[in-house]
């Protein structure tokens, strides 16, 4: 009889250990579930204790009402919505940041160069574009003018000191 008592109890502390090592396999999961899906700590917290205090119950509650997505997913769809945004209002210009047409060449407020001539048909291009879209002229490659506030001068200007080069040994008649 002693026997079937030790093969019991065995089996009911490994069914014990089973129970806590899921019970703290679910609390863990479901705190790095809520971390990636809220950015409040205490939505964490609530989370993870639904699911400590409930058990099994706690983390099907926890799937139930969880969000749907995660925050690097709505991170990536923000960006993409103001991409399509940028993509969709008016030019403007990238000095002033007053709205201009997208054919003008340079910014009618400040003098900013937007564009430069086709060579060829004399249009509105993009500096970074290979051809013209109106005659498929070759753009040439030419750097946008960037305008600089202009430095003010040093207060003393003295000349930079020449550098010394050293004197070169003469020829000895072992170094050959």
């Amino acid at each position: 009889m002693d026997n079937w008592q030790t093969i019991v109890t065995i089996a009911v502390l490994a069914a014990a250990a089973y129970a806590i090592a899921v019970w703290i396999g679910l609390v863990v999961w479901t705190w790095r579930d809520a971390s990636r899906r809220a950015a409040d700590n205490a939505e964490r917290i609530f989370a993870a204790g639904l699911v400590a205090v409930f058990g099994l119950g706690g983390w099907i509650i926890y799937l139930l009402m969880r969000p749907q997505s995660t925050l690097e997913d709505r991170h990536f769809e923000r960006l993409q919505h103001e991409l399509l945004t940028r993509e969709m209002t008016p030019a403007t210009c990238g000095r002033c940041r007053r709205r201009v047409s997208d054919d003008f060449m340079v910014c009618p407020y400040c003098r900013e160069e937007l564009r430069m001539p086709c060579a060829s048909c004399e249009r509105p291009v993009q500096p970074s574009w290979v051809a013209c879209a109106w005659c498929g002229a070759d753009v040439a490659a030419r750097a946008p003018r960037i305008t600089w506030p202009a430095a003010p001068a040093p207060a003393t200007s003295a000349p930079l000191p020449t550098p010394q080069v050293p004197a070169r040994p003469a020829p000895s008649a072992f170094g050959r």
